[in-house]
């Protein structure tokens, strides 16, 4: 039996050993991914391949292998930590993998690949543990890698564009960020008790209660809730994630020479700025006010790095006007928001924090999709 001063110092040695092994896969896949053309030239890439997609491969098992030795040893944080990284080396060996298909598409099927085998990873994971906070990691990974993997894999079967598929990607992760509480936090029928009327009439609409029922506690709902928050950290970090990441595939593939696509990434620019720069402010937990300010200081950046693409010289600098003059908005009431303590005019900039919040999460679908071309695919469709 370890001290709790040793088993401390193991757990952080853990902690880091797999934070840098996550990094290292991560960094060695991106590597790869970009010198595998000089490869295939070469002719001395796919044992390479194979070899690192192996490597990826027995990472994650061992990872899901030691995850379920911590469960055994009630060490729910490292075995959280452990699932999340046998996730990672699943994305880093589907990322391998798709180097060796050729395609014209080559990132919708690394998409594919990477999230198809984070799918297979979290299946075989939610079979072998029955930890209610492991299990809802795994559940929450696999309700969005599932719907990644068919929206990628109906991209590559008709034939869509990249630009396309990362539109839907920031729509689905926008609302995904607004919805994930009810998405997840469902009661279990046992709960469904109201007590003053069970002390008064001994009966409920689901029928007689029970002799043995009794006012719950907290140990009585903490698995749930374990489960409950799992879910909703891992989710909203996921879609937050990908609303970034769908952003810089649009601002990588935007197609700049049309108007209604250059219009559709600069409003959806503006928006996902006041939507990051507000939401915070409706959220009671810090670590989602971190996440959410590093997505809106994110989104900028990636804006600045195409917007001599986005805002050619003339007539189109009004809409550069209008985003800059949105965003400093947005900054100004969330910095007043947070000066004003009390009073009329703290109700009043909050009400119109809301306000606006709400108009930027409403219109982030039909910007994303304009952004993403999808006009001009409608217009090509023969009805």
């Amino acid at each position: 039996m370890h001290s709790e001063h040793e088993g401390v110092t193991r757990r952080d040695l853990n902690r880091v050993a797999l934070i840098v092994a996550v990094l290292f896969a991560a960094m060695t896949s991106l590597l790869f991914m970009r010198l595998t053309p000089a490869m295939r030239m070469a002719g001395s890439s796919r044992w390479v391949t194979f070899v690192l997609v192996a490597v990826f491969i027995v990472a994650a098992l061992v990872c899901n292998s030691r995850c379920r030795r911590q469960i055994v040893w009630h060490n729910r944080v490292m075995a959280v930590w452990l699932v999340v990284a046998g996730a990672c080396f699943s994305i880093c060996a589907g990322a391998t993998v798709s180097t060796l298909l050729e395609s014209g598409n080559p990132a919708t099927v690394a998409v594919f690949c990477a999230s198809g085998i984070a799918v297979a990873d979290m299946a075989l994971m939610s079979v072998c543990v029955r930890e209610p906070m492991v299990r809802g990691v795994v559940s929450a990974v696999s309700f969005v890698a599932l719907p990644l993997a068919l929206a990628s894999a109906a991209t590559v079967l008709f034939d869509l564009s990249v630009q396309l598929l990362a539109g839907m990607v920031v729509a689905a992760s926008v609302c995904g960020i607004q919805m994930m509480p009810n998405i997840v936090v469902h009661v279990p029928d046992r709960y469904l008790v109201e007590w003053r009327t069970y002390m008064t009439r001994r009966w409920t609409v689901r029928g007689s209660i029970p002799e043995e029922a009794r006012v719950l506690t907290r140990k009585d709902v903490r698995q749930d809730m374990d489960s409950f928050l799992a879910q909703y950290s891992t989710g909203f970090t996921l879609c937050v994630v990908l609303s970034v990441l769908g952003y810089a595939a649009l601002a990588q593939w935007t197609d700049y020479h049309s108007l209604y696509d250059r219009i559709g990434f600069l409003v959806l620019s503006m928006l996902l700025m006041l939507f990051f720069e507000l939401k915070p402010r409706q959220s009671g937990r810090p670590f989602e006010r971190y996440v959410m300010r590093a997505a809106g200081i994110a989104i900028p950046l990636l804006w600045v790095g195409h917007a001599t693409q986005a805002i050619p010289e003339g007539e189109a600098m009004i809409p550069l006007i209008c985003m800059v003059t949105f965003a400093a908005l947005g900054l100004v009431l969330g910095f007043s928001m947070v000066v004003q303590h009390n009073g009329f005019h703290s109700l009043a900039l909050s009400r119109i924090g809301d306000a606006l919040c709400f108009i930027s999460m409403m219109l982030i679908p039909a910007a994303s999709f304009l952004a993403g071309g999808a006009l001009e695919f409608l217009r090509s469709m023969s009805w």
